[in-house]
């Protein structure tokens, strides 16, 4: 059992790691999943519940194809 964190970042941390389940690291960037943790955490502390909603996803999944570097077959080498 964890102690209940008064700020709800930790939480939703691990909500939106439990909605999008293992994946590789490199498919979603550490400043991607960063900023959703602070929209939901800043969300969680307007509403008093932490949620993972489905906008949270797409604007997740948009960010992190806007920062990865494009395949080398993109570039026309």
């Amino acid at each position: 059992m964890t102690a209940p964190l008064p700020w709800p970042w930790g939480e939703a941390a691990e909500a939106l790691g439990k909605k999008i389940g293992p994946v590789p690291r490199s498919q979603y960037p550490d400043l991607a999943v960063a900023r959703a943790v602070a929209r939901i955490g800043k969300r969680a502390l307007t509403t008093g519940t932490v949620e993972v909603t489905d906008d949270d996803l797409r604007t997740l999944a948009g960010e992190a194809a806007m920062m990865r570097p494009p395949h080398p077959f993109v570039l026309g080498r």
